[in-house]
């Protein structure tokens, strides 16, 4: 699904970490946005990111997809003013997706010494 989500492009250094075992159940063209969106997001909200991590874990009807950025190149710092309306867009989008899986999403700060990330819980098929 990572391969989907990123859609040929190069965005810098991604690991995914696949936890749990199953499947996840869910709408796969949706889910490839929502991890495409975070990478965006998570990029967004921190300068000189090494990488990115997307870790997804299955337990059984129930699924988590999170993004996080992996240190950040020294002497960089977190971006100060976030394009706001991008960045409110692409939000409103992530929390479409997570609300269509009966989920949530959680978005982490992009302060000084804290790595910024997305993460979603979503729940069996979409209703």
């Amino acid at each position: 699904m990572l391969a989907d989500a990123l859609g040929g492009r190069c965005v810098g250094a991604i690991e995914h970490d696949r936890l749990g075992q199953g499947d996840a159940h869910g709408d796969v063209a949706r889910i490839a946005q929502f991890i495409r969106l975070a990478l965006e997001e998570v990029g967004s909200m921190q300068a000189g990111a090494l990488g990115r991590i997307v870790v997804s874990e299955v337990a059984g009807m129930r699924f988590r997809i999170a993004v996080y950025s992996v240190a950040s190149v020294s002497g960089a710092s977190s971006v100060e003013a976030l394009p706001q309306l991008a960045s409110a867009s692409r939000r409103a989008r992530i929390r479409g997706i997570a609300q269509a899986h009966r989920g949530s999403v959680r978005f982490g700060p992009a302060l000084a010494g804290a790595a910024p990330f997305v993460e979603g819980w979503f729940h069996g098929p979409t209703v």
